[in-house]
């Protein structure tokens, strides 16, 4: 009997060491996967969309990396003009789409590949962290440009994209106002939210093992990759835009942010979207909401 209890024993913890030991690999992959993206470097040109004159572009970071882009210089008498940053993981071609919704009306658009990503140079990647000063080198080039009105500069971003922008905005006042698409309202709470769905397990304690091994890869605080604790700080008009079916980041994240948000704020919400394909999804609505949004708080503020 003793040494059936024995075994009993041997078995219960040679299992628990193998299932922290597969977790804990689980979490290493998760915090790789932030930090270290696969390049996705295109041969295509805005060309390709339809668009003939453009300038392609790289800008230097205050951290000493080199970003690459392409800029469409405005046509509007009013000088104004949006930057475009993409998701994580993703590419500067991802928001191509909604870019040229803008540029048809005369918008001026920068797109560039946000450290780490596509074209630009190698660097960890802090998820909204480092990534202001990518925005902070976009604002620069656009006030260089004689064509910019630099009373008229807004911000567009996807997911990270979306983080980042709200990010850029507590500390770029030179930004007018934010179009945030499916951000999350924090690293942390992204984690919580997005365990039990991709692991089946419940959150527990795995958010902070996750965010403890990012921050030894990238040498940042992944706590700071955190929207809500900025947005009070907020003052330029924003829009978030959410999809209700997104799997990735629920659309309770744009409602927690919207709900401490600053005036004027607006927050659209797509039923039945997906992540960050809300323009596809409905372009009608879009159209309706995002449009006068910009023109009101951006040309006629």
């Amino acid at each position: 009997m003793k040494r059936i209890r024995n075994l009993t024993l041997f078995f219960i913890i040679t299992m628990s060491i193998g299932l922290s030991g597969v977790f804990g690999w689980l979490c290493w992959q998760q915090a790789l996967q932030f930090v270290e993206v696969p390049r996705i470097v295109l041969d295509t040109t805005p060309v390709d969309y339809g668009i003939s004159t453009y300038e392609t572009v790289q800008v230097a970071t205050s951290d000493n990396l080199i970003l690459r882009g392409w800029y469409i210089a405005p046509t509007r008498a009013d000088g104004a003009v949006i930057i475009f940053l993409h998701g994580h993981g993703g590419h500067l071609r991802d928001l191509m789409p909604e870019a040229l919704l803008f540029t048809e009306m005369g918008y001026g658009a920068l797109l560039f590949d946000l450290r780490g990503h596509g074209a630009s140079d190698d660097a960890p990647v802090t998820m909204g962290i480092n990534e202001v000063f990518d925005v902070q080198a976009m604002v620069q080039f656009l006030l260089s440009q004689s064509e910019v009105n630099p009373e008229r500069i807004a911000i567009y971003g996807n997911s990270m994209g979306a983080a980042t922008a709200l990010l850029s905005a507590e500390q770029i006042p030179d930004i007018r106002v934010v179009i945030a698409d499916a951000p999350y309202s924090s690293i942390y709470n992204a984690l919580r939210d997005g365990i039990p769905n991709q692991m089946g397990i419940p959150a527990l304690f795995f958010p902070d093992i996750i965010i403890s091994m990012s921050n030894h890869l990238s040498d940042e605080d992944f706590y700071n990759a955190s929207p809500i604790s900025a947005i009070t700080n907020i003052h330029q008009p924003t829009l978030f835009i959410h999809g209700t079916n997104d799997g990735r980041i629920p659309y309770t994240h744009s409602e927690a942010l919207f709900s401490l948000a600053n005036e004027p704020k607006l927050l659209y919400l797509v039923e039945g979207s997906g992540h960050t394909n809300n323009y596809e999804y409905d372009v009608e609505s879009y159209e309706a909401i995002v449009f006068p949004f910009l023109e009101q708080n951006l040309i006629n503020e």
